[in-house]
């Protein structure tokens, strides 16, 4: 804006802000979030400010909700629906030029800070809202709008106020945003799902150092109460990477594409009855969510939830839609369109201190809650059939089991034998999908719908201002992800001839007489991959008295560790002077 007398209101051309033009031309020109500011028109505003010049087919005054009963032809749309056409890539930038392909659905775009907490007066209020928008999505689960009002509700009712006082009550505020949510202006749902608008604007701010960004999540989660987390960060050698084209790079080579010779992913049989979870499973699992746990790309936090169901006029109603919206989901009931959305989430980066990237994929409250509860299900199934090879899923105490039974092997150990370490390079994200659902369907036959659903297709991961596209293995960060990766390893550890194997997730340990754990350590790499795995033998190890015991092909360029300096899982396996050098660096932070 230049200052010069207004000329009258107007609607922008390029962002369908509403303002008052002030050039002496009547022409637009640079306006809006000093963040993340249009560019402008440069043409004159629009006459009149009519969604229906927006949004072909959509009348006027028409709501969020209202929006739903027009035509099937205004919900396809591409600027409606958040809807970007782009040729098949790995990372589309937020800004790039709109190219030929299949159409893809985006992320909400929110650049605004949302309420930590719902405010005592208006959690009801808000309960019943989203009760009503949950129902909403239960009576015509193919209703792509339903599902958009259901992403657009924390943006829409919980963003947080620019000011505050006794004219600006924040009760009052969310109450008012309640009562209008359905008679919002079309265009705070366009800037919502405007991918022009991206927050890749927060990325050109000064860098921040990684003191201060560990400092704020610290303090963040001390004030959750979740002490733990705050601990855990603390002593975590791993930092969050910064945000930029390095770190994109990486995260690139991270979400690798399938080869194109890979069979089509396999569809449970149509009589296949998916499993179906009760409200008690549901409010059991909503507790179980840490205190302080982040929100996936909408901003709804776990606190937001079990704040609303918490209240006692409306929780209980919210609480049997929430049960309602979990069984369509573990029914495989989701457009194809919002599917790469809603099992998607967003990206984060940590940079580990052995160098290389850890990606964490911080999905939808919906799709995570859903996911806690199948894994809740299927925890005892999959520990009868997994244990005791593998530890990682569903056996308390596995990580001390194998420490323990690692550490006894090697206090007995002849000169002849050896204890093999293997790591597998990027494992999670490596994993052919075609492989883990046919576990699936044959192990755990009735969360195969829902599982067919989250990963049968590619889902998009918003990292700042980019997507990067998720075709190979389960996400980190699905709560059903470990298991869903253990399934289809756990018959090449069956066939191991070592006296003493198994895995903790992706660590797999052999320990026996050094020809047999050669032969095994040559199996199970011709056996990985075959479903996508690949070993990285410099991070492998092998642990052996004689060191002459190292010679065969298959342990080739292994790390050759000494038994007085071994450790499994991060403890110790020997000896005083080794468990005090593992624990003076934690003492020392």
């Amino acid at each position: 804006m230049n200052g010069k007398r207004s000329k009258g209101k107007g609607s922008c051309r390029t962002c369908y802000a509403t303002f008052k033009t002030h050039s002496s031309d009547g022409t637009i020109h640079r306006h809006g979030p000093r963040p993340s500011p249009c560019p402008g028109s440069s043409q004159p505003p629009a006459e009149i400010l009519d969604p229906s010049a927006i949004l072909p087919g959509v009348q006027a005054g028409a709501g969020v909700v209202n929006l739903a009963n027009q035509s099937p032809h205004a919900l396809s749309t591409p600027l409606l629906l958040g809807i970007e056409d782009t040729e098949e890539n790995d990372i589309v930038g937020c800004q790039q030029t709109p190219r030929t392909g299949e159409p893809r659905v985006q992320h909400p775009n929110i650049t605004t800070r949302l309420l930590r907490h719902i405010p005592k007066g208006a959690r009801s209020e808000s309960g019943r809202l989203l009760t009503k928008i949950i129902n909403n999505v239960l009576s015509d689960p193919e209703k792509i709008e339903s599902w958009r009002n259901l992403l657009a509700f924390t943006y829409i009712v919980l963003e947080q106020p620019n000011r505050g006082g006794k004219k600006h009550n924040l009760t009052a505020s969310i109450r008012r945003r309640i009562t209008e949510f359905q008679h919002s202006l079309p265009s705070k749902l366009l800037d919502l799902f405007d991918q022009n608008k991206s927050d890749i604007h927060h990325t050109r701010r000064s860098p921040t150092s990684i003191e201060h960004t560990m400092a704020t999540a610290v303090a963040a989660k001390i004030e959750e109460g979740n002490i733990r987390a705050a601990t855990r960060i603390l002593c975590s050698g791993d930092a969050p990477a910064l945000i930029n084209e390095i770190t994109l790079e990486e995260l690139r080579s991270k979400h690798p594409s399938p080869p194109s010779d890979r069979p089509p992913m396999p569809a449970p049989p149509p009589s296949t009855e998916a499993y179906q979870t009760t409200e008690a499973m549901v409010r059991n699992q909503i507790l179980h969510f840490p205190p302080g746990s982040s929100g996936g790309p909408d901003g709804l936090k776990p606190q937001h939830i079990l704040e609303m169901i918490n209240t006692k006029d409306t929780g209980p109603e919210l609480l049997s839609a929430i049960t309602g919206l979990v069984n369509i989901l573990l029914a495989g009931k989701c457009p194809t369109e919002i599917r790469p959305v809603l099992f998607g989430g967003t990206l984060f980066a940590l940079r580990k201190k052995t160098g290389g990237l850890r990606p964490i994929a911080i999905g939808y409250y919906w799709r995570r809650l859903t996911s806690k509860c199948a894994n809740k299900y299927a925890s005892d199934q999959a520990a009868a059939y997994l244990s005791p090879k593998q530890l990682g899923v569903g056996v308390p105490g596995g990580c001390e089991a194998a420490v323990h039974a690692t550490r006894r092997f090697l206090s007995s150990m002849d000169d002849d034998h050896i204890v093999v370490k293997l790591d597998l390079s990027n494992a999670f994200n490596s994993l052919y999908r075609d492989c883990m659902l046919a576990s699936v369907i044959e192990i755990l036959p009735d969360l195969a719908p829902y599982c067919f659903h989250a990963y049968a297709e590619e889902s998009t991961l918003k990292f700042g201002g980019y997507t990067v596209q998720s075709r190979v293995g389960p996400q980190q960060g699905d709560p059903l992800g470990p298991l869903l990766f253990c399934l289809p390893l756990q018959p090449i550890l069956l066939q191991m001839g070592s006296p003493l194997s198994f895995g903790y997730l992706d660590d797999i340990t052999l320990c026996g007489k050094a020809e047999t754990v050669a032969a095994d350590v040559e199996f199970i790499e011709r056996a990985c991959s075959t479903i996508g795995l690949a070993l990285n033998r410099s991070k492998c190890e092998v642990i052996t008295r004689d060191s002459k015991n190292i010679g065969y092909d298959s342990l080739k360029e292994f790390r050759p560790i000494d038994v007085e300096e071994a450790q499994l899982l991060g403890a110790p396996l020997s000896s005083e002077k080794r468990c005090n050098n593992v624990l003076k660096p934690e003492t020392e932070n």
